[in-house]
């Protein structure tokens, strides 16, 4: 497992605004150079705008805003990927333990009976799955963690300065 890959990482901002004034600085601030999303009721659903870059693992904020006891409101909620991002990053990844496992097991039966050049194939072929897997978790890495760590600050500073924080 790669460290941060995938995994939906919370988010709670605190604000004295009450609700009905945050969510109309929230909604009145979006679709900026910042941030592009809805905020539909109490409802948030935000990412960093990247006018220049695509990443399909950029993070999503998804939050609701919730009243305070003592008055004012808190944006509770969770970064994490687009939905399909995660479901095509998952069913890859298992697509390619599939075909390690089988691909081992193959090598290893041809490998039982002496069929050698079956054998160098299958090795080679599980060089190149190594090599693919690799280089698809790389890719998942920097896109979905390091360039997501960035996307996630912007977001939490158009937060933070949309609730006058």
């Amino acid at each position: 497992m790669i460290p941060g890959v995938g995994r939906a990482r919370p988010v709670q901002v605190v604000s004295d605004l009450p609700t009905d004034v945050a969510v109309a600085r929230l909604q009145a601030a979006l679709n900026t150079r910042l941030v592009r999303g809805c905020v539909r009721g109490r409802s948030v659903r935000v990412t960093a705008a990247r006018p220049m870059r695509r990443n399909s693992w950029t993070p999503v904020l998804r939050a609701e805003i919730l009243d305070r006891p003592g008055g004012g409101c808190e944006v509770v909620g969770a970064f994490g990927w687009p939905v399909v991002t995660t479901v095509i990053t998952l069913v890859m990844g298992l697509i390619l333990g599939f075909f390690f496992l089988l691909v081992v097991l193959g090598t290893a039966g041809n490998a039982a009976t002496g069929e050698w050049g079956e054998v160098a194939s299958g090795l080679g072929f599980l060089g190149f799955l190594v090599v693919f897997a690799g280089f698809y978790a790389g890719l998942a890495w920097f896109g979905g963690v390091r360039w997501g760590r960035q996307d996630e600050q912007v977001i939490l500073t158009w937060l933070d300065t949309s609730l006058d924080r």
